[in-house]
């Protein structure tokens, strides 16, 4: 066993190697790095970190990709949380029923304030036919199948207009706001 308690942090270290020669080092004031390329699991039957203090940092990074925690993570701080319990990370949707017909109709004649996106439910027995300006028809409209939806980023100042080649569909107009 190694004890590094008498070493100098400022005159030793201690480099610790895996079998492909990537190393890890460990100096004498506690610190632990690691170079790693590739993927690299932990695993730990009980990982306890309730010794840190308020002047440990834990980091966790991934490069951009996705951390995955299976099971329960608790967390405490002192002062205020913002927690935001809403679909999609969005302050406030409203849900707005819709008809829409052979002739031309906006969808929204008036926007949720702060509206960042969309979602049209095509309720209906007929296919909706969409543009985001006026003159929309079947020839030139994104097509919505009944039975199907449709999500898009759409702030607050913009619109939608619909159309079905005949009959009448029902729709439902989500929007979300910040």
């Amino acid at each position: 066993m190694i004890s590094l308690d008498s070493l100098d942090s400022a005159l030793h270290s201690v480099e610790i190697k895996d079998a492909s020669g990537q190393a890890l080092a460990l100096d004498a004031s506690g610190f632990l790095t690691a170079n790693i390329s590739g993927s690299v699991a932990v695993t730990a039957t009980a990982l306890d970190i309730r010794a840190l203090t308020n002047a440990d940092v834990v980091t966790i990074e991934d490069g951009g990709g996705s951390i995955t925690v299976d099971g329960t993570v608790a967390a405490t701080q002192s002062g205020t949380w913002n927690v935001n319990t809403t679909p999609g990370g969005y302050g406030s949707w409203k849900v707005t029923a819709v008809s829409a017909t052979n002739v031309e109709g906006e969808l929204v004649a008036v926007p949720l304030t702060g509206r960042l996106a969309v979602e049209i439910q095509n309720l209906g027995s007929n296919d909706i036919y969409l543009k985001e300006i006026t003159g929309v028809t079947s020839s030139n409209g994104m097509k919505i199948p009944k039975g199907s939806s449709y999500s898009a980023n759409l702030d607050d100042v913009s619109n939608l207009f619909a159309i079905t080649a005949s009959g009448t569909a029902d729709l439902r107009i989500v929007e979300y706001a910040a």
